[in-house]
């Protein structure tokens, strides 16, 4: 299978093109731009896992503005693509990956979109998914886990709900700072469920974890 990759040359989320990258037949040929971000990327990957990359970098001295869509419909033509798969956080407000799209599916190849955002959902301790990551305080992940102090005050009342997040949100500020990687590797999944012990519909800190992460770029979905 021949596959063109195109995409946000702000992309930086490498796990996501290698699992998309892993899915595909062994003998797959992975044909990029030779952008940064993740044209570069997807070629990186492509190679560690031993596949054969065909490049189409861009001339934009010679070209100038015209270069980028012009090396588009040459990826088009000459590499005769089967799949095109774009990673955009944000397509709408792309130029170069969004007429990437538009002209293969204009010439009837399949394309299909990654944006890459972490979705968020919520659940009780019970759900058993592979995205769960246990919040709860004394068995859940550290990073983002309240403290006891926290939870007892707020079981007992002596901490309003306003109080309650204000605190955690100070809590989850330091732990961004002193656990930055752990911040963002759970940033560069695609999904994920954060769970802990309150009932559905109760006041939590799941939801504001939830609330949290959506400020730093992820989608919050639902409740499940």
């Amino acid at each position: 299978m021949r596959v063109l990759i195109c995409g946000d040359r702000n992309w930086i989320k490498k796990e996501t093109i290698r699992k998309r990258l892993e899915s595909l037949p062994w003998n797959s040929i992975i044909i990029h731009g030779d952008a940064r971000g993740a044209d570069k990327i997807a070629g990186s990957v492509a190679e560690e896992m031993g596949l054969r990359v065909e490049k189409y970098p861009a001339e934009w001295q010679k070209h100038g503005r015209s270069a980028g869509p012009r090396r588009n419909i040459q990826m088009l033509s000459e590499g005769k693509p089967d799949l095109v798969i774009a990673f955009h956080t944000d397509i709408s407000a792309s130029k170069g990956t969004k007429h990437m799209l538009k002209i293969s599916q204009k010439a009837g190849v399949k394309t299909e979109l990654i944006t890459g955002v972490l979705q968020i959902y919520t659940s009780h301790y019970r759900y058993q998914g592979a995205d769960r990551l246990d919040i709860t305080v004394k068995t859940g992940d550290p990073a983002f886990a309240p403290t006891w102090d926290l939870v007892m005050g707020s079981k007992n009342g002596h901490i309003s709900e306003e109080k309650y997040k204000e605190r955690y949100y100070q809590l989850m500020r330091q732990s961004y700072t002193q656990n930055r990687f752990r911040w963002n590797e759970l940033l560069s999944q695609d999904r994920v469920t954060l769970v802990c012990f309150c009932p559905s519909g109760q006041f939590c800190h799941r939801l504001i974890l939830a609330e949290i992460l959506e400020k730093l770029g992820g989608k919050y979905v639902k409740e499940v």
